[in-house]
């Protein structure tokens, strides 16, 4: 790597630390506020607590292979040009089939995880051809998708969601899963989403393909005018975000988590990825660093207990968000000028 990438990758590294800290500083002076006996220790809980604890380190095995999925979901189409917000909808997609799949079917799990992955590709597909048919931005149509699916699941499956999980005919389809050095259970997701990471890291930097996703992400006209299939590529990496988002939901509920309705748990997911992406600039061996911090910060939130809302982590995420979103702004019009 030249010296002028390793410069570039150190500069994103200190953007993305400093939106944290801030974001870290800002919930910390909101505690104060709310309850200053309790501001410090729950700040050690939300920031430490899922690496340290026995359960602590079980919950951020289990929730880091969704914000991987899903912060690759985001961060594929963000090297394609374009934002994605359709996570939510197709994560809840591919859990819907993944649970069809368990429950109807009575299918081992990596029959239900091919089902999850099609059902996210169909809401990616779906997203591909409002976009291109009606010439709707990939952003309105992603959010009109994403309350359709969830009022649509919410009416056929919430209501049974947890306790259909958990009868007979959904033990064959659980994902396997293995103690790490006696410490902490980690399901299959985990090796999936971290095989996925690394290949879309090859394709992107080995690839033809990804050379010509980057380079249509980066000047679409100029790309165009090279001859390489922009449009083409787009609609491919709308379906590829989908098959991502839709591994997720899967991945989610044949791990077991089911004890958060599934609406809450797709939202949380979906905009959490999004979050992922943007700390990590979309590369996607930056998107297993975030999702593994951006995982601990969750799991801690979870543990939070008397007047501190366990909702606190979720709080750094959303203005993590929203800082990355103004400094890539801030970027971007820099660059123009």
């Amino acid at each position: 790597m030249s010296r002028r990438g390793e410069k570039r990758i150190f500069q994103r590294f200190l953007r993305a630390f400093a939106v944290f800290s801030v974001s870290v500083a800002t919930v910390c002076g909101l505690l104060l506020c709310v309850n200053p006996a309790e501001a410090w220790s729950s700040v050690q809980t939300l920031l430490l607590d899922g690496f340290l604890s026995k359960a602590g380190r079980s919950k951020t095995l289990l929730i880091w292979p969704l914000l991987m999925l899903t912060g690759l979901s985001v961060g594929c189409a963000w090297k394609a040009g374009f934002l994605h917000l359709g996570a939510p909808g197709q994560f809840t997609l591919g859990a819907f089939a993944a649970m069809s799949g368990g429950l109807l079917l009575n299918l081992p799990w990596w029959a239900c995880l091919l089902l999850a992955a099609l059902g996210g590709a169909l809401g990616g597909a779906i997203l591909s051809l409002i976009r291109h048919q009606s010439r709707i931005s990939e952003i309105l149509s992603a959010v009109m998708l994403n309350y359709t699916v969830l009022c649509l699941t919410q009416w056929l499956w919430e209501d049974g969601l947890s306790a259909a999980a958990e009868t007979a005919s959904m033990i064959r389809s659980a994902l396997p899963v293995f103690l790490l050095g006696n410490q902490a259970a980690v399901s299959l997701g985990l090796p999936i989403a971290l095989v996925l990471c690394l290949g879309a890291w090859a394709v992107l930097r080995f690839t033809v393909i990804g050379f010509e996703v980057k380079t249509g992400g980066g000047n679409r006209e100029a790309a165009w005018r090279a001859g390489m299939p922009v449009d083409r590529n787009r609609k491919l990496l709308l379906v590829l975000s989908g098959v991502f988002s839709g591994l997720a939901g899967g991945v989610c509920l044949l791990s077991g988590m089911t004890g958060t309705a599934l609406s809450v748990i797709s939202v949380r997911m979906g905009y959490a990825g999004l979050a992922v992406a943007m700390l990590s600039f979309a590369h996607p061996m930056g998107i297993v660093a975030a999702a593994l911090v951006s995982a601990g910060l969750l799991s801690g939130g979870e543990t939070l207990s008397g007047t501190i809302p366990q909702e606190t982590g979720m709080m750094v995420m959303a203005l993590t968000l929203l800082g990355s979103a103004v400094l890539l702004g801030k970027n971007k019009k820099k660059n123009r000028g």
